[in-house]
């Protein structure tokens, strides 16, 4: 993605769109009653990617153009342009067409915005650095399975909460809690226990 100049929401988006897949089949296999494990084949995973990072720069970086055809010959041979388009109409019938949802990079921008917003005392440099901070653990975040059934404001907010101690926010914890409280002023409600479910996978990465 660096590479080629795409941005890293681009990234993040892509990885999402594969989470949100392979979780969305897994969960339809259990109710059908066919919940043994589904055995992913090398190739078809790497079809799945590169679709998914081709419908994502396609959805987030409309100035590029990128053909099925070009996706497919950056395979060197290993897929056709059909495949390519195949799987993409399967990922779009999966997802229900729900392909462009809300990142949680996006709630960490409006979280951190709303928190220069309540405390004016942060210097520019420091602001920056805790965007800076929440845009890693949005990344990293990203590449966790385990969160991908949680709402991305929980895993937006928690990625607040691990930078603001990492940026040495001397009480992280009443600085969020004052957070909440804004946010439950407009009729925004966080689930206490997700948040800490996510917490607790971040403290690990």
């Amino acid at each position: 993605v660096d590479a080629f100049g795409f941005s890293r929401r681009t990234a993040v988006a892509s990885l999402s769109l594969v989470d949100r897949y392979l979780y969305s089949r897994h969960k339809r296999r259990h109710v059908d009653g066919r919940a043994e494990e589904e055995e992913h084949h090398k190739d078809d995973f790497q079809l799945l990617c590169m679709t998914c990072l081709y419908t994502s720069i396609k959805i987030h970086e409309p100035n590029v153009k990128l053909s099925a055809e070009a996706v497919a010959e950056m395979s060197r041979g290993v897929f056709a342009r059909d495949d390519v388009v195949e799987q993409e109409a399967a990922l779009m019938k999966e997802l229900g067409w729900r392909m462009s949802g809300p990142l949680a990079m996006c709630f960490t921008d409006r979280f951190v915005d709303l928190l220069l917003d309540m405390d004016g005392s942060w210097e520019e440099e420091d602001a920056a650095h805790l965007r800076w901070a929440c845009r890693g653990l949005c990344e990293a975040s990203a590449a966790n399975g385990q969160l991908v059934s949680c709402h991305r404001s929980c895993v937006g907010l928690a990625c607040v909460m691990v930078a603001l101690e990492d940026c040495g926010e001397e009480d992280p914890e009443t600085t969020v809690d004052e957070l909440i409280m804004s946010m439950e002023e407009e009729g925004v409600a966080i689930d206490e226990d997700e948040l800490s479910w996510c917490l607790s996978l971040l403290w690990t990465m």
